[in-house]
C-alpha cells in the first residue's frame, strides 16, 4: 500500500518556458540568478496542474520533493510548492547522487518510511532505476495525463 509520494522537481513540477532548452534547470538558474532583475517565473513555468493533483492526494499520502539541486529554493517558487509538500530534500544538500540507490535508502530512512510503501516520480530513467533498486515503487514521468492515471491506479488498488 502506497503511503508516501516523493516527486522530482525539475521537468516534473518546473519546466523551462523555452521548449527548445534541453539542459538542466539548475544550471540555467545558476547562470541567471545574479542578474539584477532576475525572476525565475520569467524563465520557468510551474506545472500548476500537477500541483493541484498532488494537493488532492494530501489526505491519502504524505508528499515530499526529492530533487538534485537548489532551484526550488528561489523565493518566487516557494509559495507554489510549500503548501503542497511536507518537506523538500535536495541531493546536493544531502551530499548524495540521485543515480545512487543508497540515496533513496537514506531518504526513506530519514523519513522513517518503508521503501515499498513509497512512490517515487521522476523524469530521469537513471534516477527511476536507482529508486527501483532501493525498493521504491516508481513512475517515469512523461506527461500529466499518464502520471495521474498511474497514480490513481496505485492508490485505488
Amino acid at each position: 500500500m502506497t503511503k508516501t509520494l516523493i516527486s522530482d522537481f525539475s521537468n516534473v513540477i518546473l519546466f523551462p518556458k523555452n521548449p527548445e532548452y534541453k539542459s538542466g534547470l539548475n544550471e540555467l538558474h545558476q547562470q541567471l540568478r545574479h542578474a539584477p532583475d532576475y525572476n525565475p517565473l520569467d524563465y520557468f513555468q510551474i506545472n500548476i496542474e500537477i500541483l493541484d493533483f498532488y494537493t488532492s492526494l494530501k489526505s491519502k499520502l504524505d508528499l515530499y520533493i526529492f530533487t538534485s539541486g537548489y532551484i526550488q529554493e528561489a523565493p518566487e517558487l516557494l509559495p507554489f510548492i510549500q503548501p503542497v509538500f511536507k518537506k523538500i530534500f535536495s541531493a546536493a544538500e544531502l551530499g548524495i547522487s540521485k543515480k545512487d540507490p543508497s540515496a533513496y535508502t537514506k531518504l526513506t530512512t530519514l523519513l522513517n518510511i518503508k521503501p515499498e510503501e513509497t512512490l517515487f516520480i521522476d523524469d530521469s530513467q537513471a534516477f527511476i532505476e536507482a529508486a527501483q533498486i532501493a525498493g521504491l515503487v516508481t513512475i517515469h514521468y512523461t506527461n500529466n495525463t499518464d502520471l495521474f492515471y498511474q497514480i490513481n491506479q496505485l492508490i485505488d488498488a
